[in-house]
């Protein structure tokens, strides 16, 4: 995601920190802020933003900044707005970590004292990890095992948590020879990049053509968080059967708290219907978050939201699938705050802002829901330039609809679109909410019922029909 020009603007004062201070909290503050959190890479008003207006009505500073990747992602840029902006270097906004004693000292002038770093791009949490070590009280320290999913899992591992099996592979020949040796083809697998987000460059393979079509596209796509640097490096790991969940967390000095558990509904590999809340109030759950907390403990997660993915077998073994040390990217904050009575980012404020008594020291471990909630993943099934959308109305009028979102900026006739692949190529989503369980999935499937036909293109016309048209008309 680019940021918008506004954000820019407010952002370009060179090495000099954009210190953001509270203008009319609720109640007026009778001191000036003493602390300051720093957001990096704020981009979204569903996260960064939600959090910045969370800090300043806590008459806390906020100071915006770049990551380095990002910032030169802005001055490579010349199809965003942001190519619109006056030349400008935006690698200016992101401090340098080899120097950082005069912006920190232009910070500490002002009376305020850095109390944590907040990161929302996935490609920028190495550096806001390494800035937060340098600058903050409250920090994890550097691990690149938070990151790397195969020292995730082999760190995780070495603690005695229980992993998926897993190997190292650097060419076609050797994912082959871990496909047949290693994991003992016919099997099933997944072959996957050490850096990675949403899916991305991730294969299941149960043949050895599968294993090699997928090992040649993964060392011919870039690493993520880099600039053409090719993947050379990727992991061969056990496919894990059983349901996938998600568990939002929040740590504060070595504590952790699952804000919210979810399972995902999918229709296909990396394709989702619907991301459901789970009330975490069962042997289960609680299990699976207990888990998650011992890999937060074992990857030194002691500060700061994650969101984290796991699967549990049909014989009820727990297994990881990744630790992300940044929010749920989806719009979480209301629906969770009207199903279980708060969210992940009101609580991670108060981990790092309030000192013994507030949010987090008020939630449970374990949520529970007081209502149902389900995000549902508008899938499009067709390609081409769209001439009819169908069912919109009726999705929007369901009992238990309270939020529809369309992601393409011209969503109607006439939009071009495409196949959705994953949950980057989505084409929507809907939020829905309902005290009565049985309406909402009712209402849930009708949704997954109308997706299926959702969108109609035109179909395309030879030479000869458009040649025949023309020759009617005349």
């Amino acid at each position: 995601m680019i940021l918008t020009i506004p954000l820019l603007l407010a952002l370009l004062l060179h090495r000099t920190p954009s210190i953001l201070y509270p203008s009319s909290p609720p109640s007026a503050p009778t001191k000036a802020p003493t602390e300051a959190v720093i957001l990096v890479d704020p981009f979204s008003e569903l996260h960064s933003q939600f959090i910045k207006a969370n800090l300043l009505s806590r008459n806390i500073a906020v100071v915006e900044v770049l990551s380095p990747y990002i910032a030169n992602g802005l001055n490579n840029d010349t199809t965003s707005d942001a190519a619109a902006a006056a030349e400008f270097d935006y690698l200016t906004l992101s401090p340098d970590l080899t120097d950082l004693s005069s912006w920190v000292s232009s910070i500490e002038s002002k009376g305020l004292s850095i109390t944590s770093v907040i990161c929302e791009s996935d490609s920028g949490l190495s550096y806001a990890e390494e800035l937060s070590s340098l600058v903050s009280r409250k920090h994890n320290g550097v691990n690149e095992g938070r990151r790397n999913k195969f020292m995730m899992n082999d760190i995780c591992e070495k603690s005695g948590i229980d992993t998926v099996k897993q190997k190292l592979c650097s060419t076609v020949d050797e994912a082959l020879e871990a496909f047949e040796s290693d994991f003992g083809a016919p099997s099933t697998i997944i072959l996957k990049p050490e850096l990675g987000v949403a899916s991305e460059n991730v294969y299941k393979c149960s043949t050895k053509s599968e294993v090699k079509s997928a090992a040649e596209k993964i060392l011919n796509a870039n690493t993520w968080g880099t600039y053409k640097r090719k993947i050379d490096r990727f992991i061969v790991q056990e496919y894990v059967e059983g349901k996938e969940y998600v568990l939002d967390c929040v740590s504060k000095n070595g504590e952790h708290k699952c804000t919210a558990m979810w399972v995902y509904d999918k229709t296909e590999f990396k394709k989702y219907r619907g991301t459901k809340l789970v009330s975490c109030d069962s042997d289960e759950t609680q299990k699976m978050a207990d888990y998650i907390f011992k890999a937060l403990t074992a990857l030194s997660v002691d500060w700061g939201m994650t969101h984290n993915e796991v699967k549990i077998t049909p014989v009820g073994t727990v297994k990881l699938i990744e630790v992300n040390c940044r929010q749920h990217n989806a719009n979480i904050a209301p629906v969770t705050t009207m199903c279980i009575g708060y969210n992940t980012l009101d609580a991670v404020v108060s981990a790092y802002v309030d000192e013994d008594e507030g949010l987090f020291e008020s939630m449970p471990a374990y949520p529970k829901l007081k209502k149902g909630g389900i995000i549902v993943h508008l899938q499009c099934n067709v390609e081409g330039r769209v001439k009819k959308l169908k069912g919109l109305e009726e999705i929007e009028n369901l009992p238990s609809t309270v939020e529809v979102d369309y992601f393409y900026d011209d969503f109607g006739v006439g939009c071009n679109v495409k196949v959705t692949e994953s949950i980057r190529t989505d084409c929507g989503f809907v939020i829905m909410i309902n005290d009565d369980k049985e309406e909402l999935e009712r209402d849930y499937e009708r949704i997954c019922e109308l997706m299926k036909t959702m969108i109609v293109v035109g179909r395309r016309r030879r030479k000869r029909d458009i040649l025949k048209s023309l020759l009617r008309k005349k």
